[in-house]
């Protein structure tokens, strides 16, 4: 199967989670010996060595704004229709691609099916185009329920053209032994740790999480410090919020973290939290578990499927006392501590594991194929 791509990235560096799921996707499907005709902004990184990949740069430094790159995309895939052939299109991002892929495939009188991904809705002016996007296409794939469900209340998707296919976590995450040079660095190695690692934007809901933390230290009597991992738009005003609301926050902002420092940072806590009002998955919590951490989390979104509530972690309404509370009884009970991480690194094993996640996605696509195929017969 070859299948054209107009894509906005797949760095081996990045930890985005939309950029993590298409590196690790298209990553896995190549390894079934799916062929992808990629294209891509000229400086823009991909996972080198695998012969899978076709590359094909557009000659600009950096990636488009949506109302500009929609309208490039046509030329490049006319000409890679031309020289080399594909038997689907996909779609990677509803708004960023897919009004292009759908301009050359239906306005240009071609007939390829059309496969989009999706990973949820944010409140946004311009969710008109993705809707469009997404009833115009065959089918779509999303990473879960909660992501469908919104699909189909919000967009009015029929519930049977949506294809639910969870994240998957590499290998790469795994539980291991405390970096020294990183207990050293921040001066941990007598502290309890409470870690968030993601991106420091308004989602996360981080300002909540400071003052979440300013009343887990006013009832736990050990050492205890908080990481806020990553870098982001809010990390100036987050670090004044702290200074600001104590003297001594004991809160450690790391800065930007690179996709290859991520595992040593998970193992260094002893519980991983994830303030958030909106998500489509969760990467943060299920990289967390994967290393065998216990979990608070929003109850929100997706992540009722992947922390299940009292065996991998706990849930929060994401008030201030119901956070703390969670976080303090994990803290204050070291054997169930041990038990829930057991667990968390026990579902991912069995549930979130990329050569399966590839697997699943071949096969749909494989199968809209067919149906395609069958239908202009």
């Amino acid at each position: 199967m070859k299948i054209a791509s107009p894509h906005c990235g797949l760095s081996p560096e990045s930890n985005s989670g939309g950029e993590t799921y298409e590196r690790e996707i298209l990553k896995n499907m190549a390894q079934l010996g799916v062929q992808f005709e990629i294209i891509l902004a000229k400086d823009k990184l991909y996972p080198e060595g695998i012969s899978q990949f076709h590359i094909h740069r557009l000659p600009i430094r950096k990636g488009l704004r949506w109302y500009v790159s929609n309208f490039v995309w046509p030329f490049y895939l006319k000409k890679i229709e031309k020289t080399y052939g594909f038997d689907l299109l996909r779609i990677h991002s509803l708004r960023f691609t897919g009004p292009g892929v759908l301009w050359f495939n239906r306005w240009g009188g071609r007939k390829y099916p059309i496969v989009a991904h999706f990973h949820h809705i944010d409140p946004d002016p311009y969710n008109f185009i993705d809707r469009w996007v997404a009833k115009c296409s065959d089918h779509l794939i999303t990473v879960s329920e909660f992501s469908k469900s919104q699909m189909v209340d919000q967009y009015q998707v029929p519930r049977e053209k949506i294809t639910v296919i969870p994240n998957g976590i590499s290998n790469e995450y795994h539980p291991k032994s405390k970096s020294k040079e990183l207990t050293d660095k921040y001066g941990i190695s007598n502290h309890k740790v409470v870690l968030f690692l993601g991106g420091l934007k308004k989602r996360k809901k981080l300002f909540l999480l400071i003052d979440v933390f300013r009343e887990v230290k006013k009832q736990y009597p050990k050492n205890l410090k908080l990481i806020i991992a990553g870098s982001g738009p809010l990390e100036d005003s987050l670090k004044a919020y702290a200074l600001k609301t104590q003297e001594n926050p004991g809160i450690i902002f790391t800065g930007y973290i690179q996709e290859n420092q991520k595992v040593d940072l998970y193992n260094l806590c002893d519980v991983y939290v994830f303030p958030t009002e909106l998500e489509g998955f969760g990467f943060g919590p299920a990289e967390a578990m994967a290393c065998g951490k216990p979990v608070v989390a929003s109850k929100v979104g997706a992540l009722h499927e992947v922390v299940d509530d009292n065996y991998v972690g706990y849930l929060s309404n994401n008030s201030v006392d119901d956070f703390a509370r969670k976080i303090l009884k994990l803290l204050l009970n070291e054997k169930e501590c041990v038990q829930f991480g057991k667990n968390a690194r026990k579902k991912i094993l069995e549930k979130y594991q990329w050569p399966d996640v590839a697997k699943r996605t071949l096969q749909t696509y494989e199968a809209i194929i067919r149906n395609h195929e069958a239908s202009r017969a």
